[in-house]
């Protein structure tokens, strides 16, 4: 049997060992959101418009109706039928404007990310052949070809998260400033 010091000794021991896996593993996932946003080439963006970033499951009501209408745009409305119909001709227009305008940020994100990836990994194979760097030098810094839309589907498929989308969203002056602050 453990005495009372023992036992606080003990306690105390197991407490700050889990304080101590709790703070890693805190390190680790900004360490890996950072990586995120520097393939998605928002890192700067999230400096500057990330004070006070909320994840999209803590944002309220409004803001992800907000960002539903970019994103969907009148699809945002699709369990709101009643709301839909109040809307005034312009409204549903400007709607449709900014959906368009996010679509191509959505996509131009997207290829961004998708070139990042393709340049890594091109320079990663380009280590194993050191006598072809020419070669590879042409391929990763070659001008692209910008297509209208992108090969990829989903967000999900380039590993991009809703969260990433607000920032650049931010960014683009899609949504306000202060969106994480709205109420």
């Amino acid at each position: 049997m453990l005495n009372k010091n023992q036992k606080k000794e003990l306690t105390y021991a197991i407490e700050k060992s889990r304080k101590q896996r709790v703070k890693k593993q805190k390190i680790k996932v900004k360490k890996q959101k950072i990586e995120r946003y520097q393939l998605a080439n928002i890192l700067d963006e999230y400096y500057k418009f990330g004070k006070g970033q909320k994840t999209f499951k803590q944002l309220n009501k409004n803001q992800k109706h907000m960002f539903n209408i970019l994103l969907h745009g009148h699809g945002a409305y699709k369990m709101m039928p009643k709301e839909f119909a109040k809307l005034s001709k312009e409204d549903k227009r400007t709607i449709t404007i900014l959906w368009k305008r996010a679509q191509v940020v959505v996509n131009n994100l997207k290829r961004e990310v998708c070139n990042t990836l393709c340049d890594k990994a091109l320079k990663s194979f380009s280590s194993f052949f050191p006598k072809h760097d020419a070669f590879f030098n042409k391929l990763i810094y070659a001008p692209r070809y910008e297509s209208k839309d992108p090969n990829i589907k989903t967000l999900k498929e380039c590993g991009l998260t809703y969260d990433e989308l607000i920032i650049r969203f931010i960014g683009e002056s899609l949504l306000p400033t202060n969106f994480f602050s709205l109420k």
